[in-house]
């Protein structure tokens, strides 16, 4: 009974893991903080087999585990803890199974696969490969020494307390649920000296452990970011015109006809720059520039205004720098029309990512480019 509650509580776990890592997905993870490296907790139940010439099915056993360890990189850590609680043993000459008490105490090292296949070192869903060694006891073995007595069992099976060496390899699925806390499912393999178990069939038996538990993690650090600084684009210089000298000589001048009412049309433009910072699509330093913007559409007819998005080729990928650029531009023209309430007919929006580097510096391409044309009507009388 305990042993279906154990994997009935793996599987609800298993089923809630997935969806849990979707709703992390779709967040910047590593905005406020930096994912590697950092320490952890790992508690886990489960279920645990000894494959012997014996039925696995009647061996199946409760089993827990307990491991504390650090990722030092995105890709590679390490652990150490033990493992084990309750066995069982079989003896098929008369069908008997024997029960004794187990632990492992074992050092393992961790390959975080998803790291080394997609470089984005914050997935929320991450699968581990594992290997390490480690030590073996079993103990409190007293059916076979009764076993024994009894003369259902040979002598040579008498031994009860044992200690061997112990071999790992496994695998394990992790699902954050935040950046404190994961739940993961592991499956590893155990192989140990012949007569851990107090009989001996010529070979070393193999281990099979079905785990799922909790990861606390904890010793991450900030991620200091640069505060984005839009930059004013410089001021013209005045235009000193001189004084024109008036010569007087007398002039009879003629009647001045009426003034004619003339409608003047002049072109305009406005170019702005706005910079972000890695991974950042909002910006509110962008405030000033966005309402010289609207002031511009307000103020001139015809107004065209075209925003382009840019995203610098130094870091990430090529569609993960398309996304940022889009959204960018996109989140510059909603905040405008929701701020302002101009017309979103007369934007439009666009992207490059990073197949365009408008700057010579790197970090200057994460960024918004503005430009807006209009009419400047106005009359004069002629």
């Amino acid at each position: 009974m305990r042993l279906k509650s154990i994997l009935a509580a793996a599987l609800a776990i298993a089923m809630a893991a997935p969806a849990a890592a979707q709703s992390r997905q779709d967040e910047n993870w590593d905005k406020d903080y930096k994912p590697y490296p950092y320490a952890f907790i790992n508690l886990q139940g489960g279920a645990q087999t000894t494959f012997t010439n014996y039925d696995f099915k009647k061996l199946i056993m409760p089993t827990g585990a307990a491991h504390i360890g650090a990722m030092f990189s995105p890709v590679v850590g390490v652990r150490a803890g033990v493992s084990g609680w309750r066995n069982k043993g079989a003896f098929r000459q008369n069908d008997r199974t024997y029960y004794y008490n187990y632990a492992n105490y074992d050092a393992d090292v961790l390959l975080n696969v998803s790291n080394i296949i997609w470089r984005e070192n914050y997935h929320a869903l991450n699968l581990y490969v594992l290997g390490g060694v480690g030590l073996q006891y079993a103990w409190h073995n007293k059916n076979v020494l009764n076993m024994v007595n009894a003369g259902e069992v040979q002598a040579p099976y008498a031994w009860r307390n044992r200690l061997f060496h112990n071999f790992r390899a496994g695998a394990m699925l992790e699902a954050c649920l935040s950046k404190n806390i994961a739940v993961n499912l592991e499956v590893n393999a155990n192989n140990v000296g012949d007569r851990y178990n107090s009989k001996t069939n010529g070979h070393g038996d193999w281990q099979i452990n079905a785990l799922a538990g909790l990861v606390f993690k904890f010793g991450h650090k900030k991620n200091l970011r640069p505060v984005p600084v839009v930059i004013p684009e410089p001021e013209p210089e005045p235009i000193v015109v001189p004084e024109p000298v008036i010569v007087e000589e007398p002039v009879v001048e003629p009647p001045k006809p009426e003034p004619k009412a003339v409608v003047k049309r002049d072109n305009v433009k406005l170019h702005k720059v706005i910079f972000y910072a890695i991974r950042v699509s909002d910006n509110e330093a962008s405030s000033a520039v966005m309402k010289e913007v609207a002031e511009f559409m307000k103020k001139y007819k015809d107004v065209k205004v075209q925003v382009v998005g840019y995203a610098d080729k130094g870091t990430g990928n090529a569609k993960l720098n398309a996304m940022y650029a889009q959204k960018r531009a996109e989140n510059f023209k909603e905040d405008l029309v929701a701020r302002y309430g101009v017309e979103a007919d007369v934007i439009s929006t666009d992207s490059k990512g990073d197949t365009i580097q408008p700057f010579d510096e790197n970090d200057k391409n994460r960024c918004v480019i503005i430009d807006a044309e209009g009419i400047n009507e106005y009359t004069v009388y002629e």
